[in-house]
């Protein structure tokens, strides 16, 4: 898979100065949608990459849900976490269905 593939295909962009890690990815289809988990490495401040996200989801249609500290779009929840890695942040992306009530 090229690199940058799993992060377009949530149809993110790349926060400038971060680089996509395609090794620690990894995407798959369920029976309920998909399952990804996109890693990026780079010298940024994790505020300054959860502020950057924030933003650039809610401009792609995902909707902050306060409650889990995620986004929702289309039957997806996306969750970011970011912690301090040499030379700055670490940030991964998980993305899974959102769990449908039982009917």
């Amino acid at each position: 898979m090229a690199a940058g593939s799993l992060l377009q295909d949530i149809d993110a962009p790349l926060m400038p100065g971060l680089a996509e890690r395609p090794d620690l990815g990894f995407a798959f289809d369920v029976e309920t949608g998909r399952i990804a988990r996109i890693v990026l490495e780079g010298p940024a401040s994790p505020d300054a990459v959860l502020r950057y996200y924030a933003q650039a989801l809610t401009a792609l249609g995902w909707t902050a849900d306060p409650a889990t500290e995620s986004f929702l779009r289309d039957g997806e929840r996306a969750q970011l976490h970011v912690e301090s890695a040499e030379p700055g942040a670490r940030i991964v992306i998980d993305i899974q269905p959102v769990a449908q009530p039982a009917r």
